[in-house]
């Protein structure tokens, strides 16, 4: 049976990358949306039946025949609309740079208390979160004593989060000059109680004032009133595309926290993209200094990472990382790092 192997797509909010379905229907249009879907066997996502898979351009997926790398493609391929032939290498790295730069400098406003709401989106592992970390370490002072009762100016929060743990966590740093950061806390986008705090925290209102309604003995035992002004600054970093949610009561809950917020999109989503992202960086930051790793191994890692693009289970700088770790196992040896990836980090069918 044929498979089909997604390069960059996206099944409902999730992105998948570089992962190998059994494909039920090649490429089809919508006739009112004019999105590209590919239909394959959901199974690879747990649930019977099949998945729709939208897609960009016909670079996004190869079609497999039998196992053989023959390619089968509904759509002509000299079409000129691929973004990939409009746009050179160093076109896309001088965007992602430009984009990399405004995230320091949102950033930077949030830790001094200018912007209220930024929300980040961009493939999983391409330096947001490292980004954003970096430049409150530089703008807030971590050293200064704190008293009795007081937090740290920023935190960042990774993971599932509660309506009720939400606001605890605005309460904390509720001062001016606080930034709290939700990491992949995409949980809280799916509570329309979390919502509604978080478009009565980031309003643009002189006062913000947030309740909490219900009888709590969380806040009772922290000794948290149920209600307070908010005068902190939110950072989202996430991986979901805002621009694609369906539902229409989530669209308008979205639309009322995008209203309140600045929404930037680092544009790293395809493997092309995030391949050029990982060598910019290995050519202009210490990442993996710790490993002390010879230039050539390094050279080699991104020749690899090349190479092999739509074979491993993710593009990402914590890739980079993976194989550092395995070459500094086995002394650097070529032969053996690669083996050695080649059984862990790639064939994944779920592409994680």
């Amino acid at each position: 049976m044929a498979q089909v192997l997604i390069k960059s797509g996206r099944y409902r909010q999730q992105l998948v990358m570089n992962t190998t379905f059994t494909l039920v229907k090649g490429l089809t249009v919508g006739g009112r949306s004019g999105d590209k879907f590919i239909t394959v066997d959901a199974e690879a996502f747990g649930i019977d039946g099949v998945a729709r898979i939208k897609v960009d351009k016909n670079s996004d997926f190869v079609i497999l025949e039998d196992s053989n790398k023959s390619v089968v493609s509904t759509e002509d391929e000299n079409e000129e609309t691929d973004a990939d032939v409009l746009e050179t290498d160093e076109e896309i790295i001088i965007r992602m740079n430009r984009k990399f730069d405004t995230l320091d400098k949102f950033t930077g406003g949030s830790a001094q208390g200018y912007i209220k709401s930024l929300v980040v989106t961009g493939a999983p592992g391409v330096g947001k979160t490292y980004g954003v970390e970096r430049v409150l370490n530089e703008e807030i002072d971590l050293d200064a004593p704190l008293g009795v009762d007081e937090a740290p100016a920023f935190e960042l929060v990774t993971g599932t989060m509660s309506a009720i743990g939400l606001y605890m966590k605005m309460y904390t740093h509720r001062q001016e000059g606080h930034v709290l950061v939700l990491d992949d806390c995409d949980s809280i986008f799916e509570d329309s109680v979390a919502l509604n705090l978080l478009k009565a925290a980031l309003d643009t209102k002189e006062s913000r004032r947030i309740y909490w309604g219900k009888l709590s003995n969380a806040l009772m035992n922290e000794g948290i009133p149920d209600h307070f002004d908010f005068k902190g600054s939110i950072i989202f970093i996430s991986n979901l595309d805002f621009r694609r949610i369906r539902s229409a009561q989530r669209k308008a809950h979205f639309a009322a926290l995008m209203s309140r917020s600045h929404f930037l999109d680092l544009t790293v989503h395809t493997a092309r993209e995030c391949v050029l992202r990982i060598n910019y960086v290995l050519d202009n930051s210490p990442m993996l200094e710790k490993f002390h790793l010879k230039r050539s191994t390094v050279e080699s890692i991104k020749r690899f990472i090349t190479d092999n693009s739509d074979q491993f289970n993710e593009l990402s700088l914590r890739l980079v990382v993976k194989l550092a770790g395995l070459a500094k196992a086995v002394d650097e040896d070529e032969h053996e790092w690669k083996s050695m990836a080649r059984e862990s980090l790639m064939g994944n069918a779920l592409g994680f």
